[in-house]
């Protein structure tokens, strides 16, 4: 008998694409593809999902690579993009009947503390 169901946080709870992300911060063209590339790149981003990286040094290494007019911009991104992360349409309603139905729920995944 199923006691626990275990879920990944991105892309089955929650939307996670960063151009859309990116898109919620009223960015689009080519400051929305290269403030894509920067703040998303895997080289950084893994290591702050590994918890190698700080916040702020995720910050700073970002600040490093996208020209100054962006920084306000990228710097919120950064800072607040967890906040833009749209609810996968029906899953508050499949948590709450499995909840009410007795059973455990868990959340596994890699992404960093920041969230």
């Amino acid at each position: 008998m199923l006691k626990a169901v275990f879920f990944d946080f991105g892309n089955t709870l929650i939307e996670y694409d960063p151009v859309n992300i990116v898109k919620s911060f009223g960015v689009y063209g080519e400051d929305a593809d290269l403030l894509v590339d920067r703040i998303f790149t895997r080289k950084i981003f893994d290591r702050l999902d590994a918890g190698t990286l700080e916040q702020q040094d995720f910050i700073n290494e970002v600040m490093a690579t996208v020209p100054e007019r962006l920084h306000t911009i990228a710097k919120n991104i950064c800072d607040t993009s967890h906040e833009h992360l749209p609810v996968i349409s029906g899953m508050p309603e499949l948590l709450e009947k499995l909840k009410k139905d007795g059973f455990e729920l868990y959340v596994l995944s890699n992404i960093n503390k920041h969230f």
